[in-house]
């Protein structure tokens, strides 16, 4: 049973029709095994047994039909069990009627004088329409407890294999922040990046020990970040832009009036949760493939904003006339963040990258949702 976001009205899941012909199929074979043993007459009315049950798969079939697609276009899956099992019947019980209506308009009436005579022979005193009462209700009883119990295994099913792709989702996930770290980690474990670092706090030891320190603690500080992050699915963007600037504070050693940086965030934003590490990547990235192939140095930049309830990043830098990155094959930076996004987010984040007027720029668009989580334990 397909349980996809894009699901249609018409199933195309074998295993959906695998389950449903397989209960059907259950039911004829019932009915004709009952049939066979309690009626001495059975087998005289079997072209209208045939003909009934015909009509009654047939609209069997369209009744579950619509309650799977009510079930899905109004989201039932998250209701709580009182109000899933309240429409469900509601829903359930007037299909059911208008399925057993129609199933008797079409294979009754032929055959309805041979059955009302037999019955009268057994009880003289009915009238035809009691008799045609208790055969709507009979039929309409059956097919509204078949009904509840397709229902309840549809939704049995469909909920076991939505937890099963959630695990899978979230081990996805998971694996995607172990690539995210690792990638941070490479590129701030990476000889040249270490070997700058460290010469530069050697002789700040000697000229400035307060400055030594505060790179050493900077260091520090971006190490453990990618470690501990990897722990949380969002973090506050405060969290993430305080990371950043150590990081810069370390790079900006190096470059010396080379880099500019430049930074504008609204306050209000600061809140807002993001995936972690995500606009660190953007940065290093900006760093390892534009100012250091650019020997005059350039310009990073970071903006946010919010359109609506989205909020807007974009990371854009300077990257050398002669060669650029590619936006077709971004790396493993930008497909890492693709694949979380898509994961935490579904069809409401996305990832953009160009190339323009010798600039490299990222934009993300994501939901707006606030983190209670300020500080890593």
């Amino acid at each position: 049973m397909n349980t996809s976001r894009n699901w249609s009205w018409f199933p195309k899941d074998p295993e959906f029709w695998a389950h449903h012909i397989g209960g059907m199929a259950t039911v004829i074979l019932t009915q004709f095994m009952v049939g066979y043993v309690v009626s001495d007459n059975w087998s005289d009315h079997l072209d209208f047994e045939i003909l009934a049950l015909s009509c009654w798969v047939l609209g069997f079939t369209v009744m579950m039909l619509v309650y799977r697609s009510r079930y899905h276009e109004q989201s039932w899956s998250k209701l709580s069990l009182i109000k899933l099992l309240s429409k469900s019947l509601s829903l359930l019980v007037v299909l059911a009627l208008v399925s057993v209506v129609c199933m008797l308009a079409i294979s009754l009436p032929g055959y309805w004088e041979t059955f009302y005579q037999e019955k009268l022979e057994t009880t003289p005193e009915i009238t035809e329409a009691r008799y045609l009462f208790a055969i709507v209700v009979t039929n309409w009883a059956t097919t509204s407890a078949m009904g509840v119990s397709w229902a309840f295994l549809y939704i049995g099913i469909t909920n076991q294999r939505r937890v099963k792709q959630s695990e899978m989702d979230n081990l996805r996930l998971q694996n995607s922040l172990k690539e995210a770290q690792l990638s941070s980690l490479s590129n701030q474990l990476n000889p040249h990046f270490l070997f700058n670092s460290l010469n530069n706090i050697r002789f700040m030891i000697h000229e400035n020990a307060d400055q030594a320190d505060e790179t050493i603690t900077a260091l520090s500080e971006i190490l453990r970040y990618s470690l501990e992050s990897s722990q949380y699915e969002r973090l506050p963007l405060a969290k993430e832009i305080e990371i950043v600037q150590r990081y810069m504070d370390i790079v900006r050693i190096q470059f010396e009036e080379r880099l500019r940086f430049e930074m504008a965030v609204p306050a209000e934003l600061l809140s807002v949760c993001i995936p972690p590490m995500l606009i660190q990547i953007l940065i290093e990235n900006a760093v390892k493939h534009g100012l250091e192939q650019i020997k005059e140095g350039g310009l990073i930049q970071m903006d946010a904003a919010r359109e609506g309830n989205n909020i807007v990043l974009e990371v854009s830098n300077d990257i050398p006339q002669a060669s650029f990155p590619n936006t077709d094959n971004t790396g493993i930076g930008l497909k890492n963040i693709r694949q979380r996004l898509q994961l935490l987010y579904g069809d409401r984040a996305s990832l953009a990258a160009s190339r323009n007027q010798g600039k490299f720029k990222v934009l993300i668009h994501l939901p707006a949702e606030q983190s209670d989580i300020q500080e890593l334990p």
